[in-house]
């Protein structure tokens, strides 16, 4: 089974916007990993979902200041009615360019956070101090050199966050990806997840 990670350009200069907070945001609470009790995804995003985008042209997805992607009303129809899953509760976010609110509908789902171990010899942490239930435990991650699943078989989800490397990176099955380039969906570029690097201190552009 192959996966893929969904590279984040984040603000890196693109031909897609990016999207950034409009003023003051409201944040909940993190989630807490039952096992070791260290924090195991960021400050969830609260009401109300607005943000500015960088310029005109914008892409299905859009990623920026918060977790994930905010997704163009085409993807989220056609996710909807496909069979995948991970990606549930899709809130309606408002799109400014300066102070213009722009007429595109666009949304923030939830994606699914899950606890898929992962090779820990592909992956460094500032600190070691692994837990049996999220993996990750006290680590702070500061360099990826690939992503393989110890249990791939047992994902059943079809895009999603690990525990194991937290939100930084979102993660897609054979089948979302079939249906993002069946769509020709924009700004979703997506990289073999085994071939995947990050590093904290010498990022690295696709």
């Amino acid at each position: 089974m192959n996966f893929y990670v969904l590279y984040n350009p984040r603000f890196l200069e693109t031909q897609f916007a990016y999207g950034e907070d409009k003023g003051d945001i409201k944040t909940g609470e993190a989630k807490v990993c039952p096992g070791c009790g260290n924090f195991i995804s960021m400050l969830e995003w609260l009401p109300p979902y607005e943000i500015n985008v960088s310029k005109k042209k914008l892409g299905d997805f859009i990623f920026g200041t918060y977790v994930g992607p905010v997704l163009s009303e085409r993807v989220k129809e056609r996710y909807e009615h496909s069979d995948l899953s991970g990606l549930s509760n899709f809130r309606k976010v408002k799109l400014y360019r300066g102070e213009k609110l722009l007429s595109e509908e666009y949304y923030y789902p939830e994606v699914s956070l899950v606890n898929s171990f992962i090779d820990l010899d592909l992956v460094e942490f500032e600190e070691s101090g692994p837990c049996d239930t999220c993996q990750k435990g006290t680590g702070i991650l500061t360099k990826i050199d690939g992503i393989s699943f110890l249990n791939p078989n047992r994902i059943g989800q079809d895009i999603f966050f690990t525990t194991a490397i937290g939100q930084g990176t979102i993660i897609v099955s054979e089948n979302m990806k079939i249906l993002i380039e069946k769509n020709g969906f924009t700004n979703a570029k997506l990289i073999e997840a085994y071939h995947y690097k990050w590093d904290s201190l010498n990022p690295i552009r696709y």
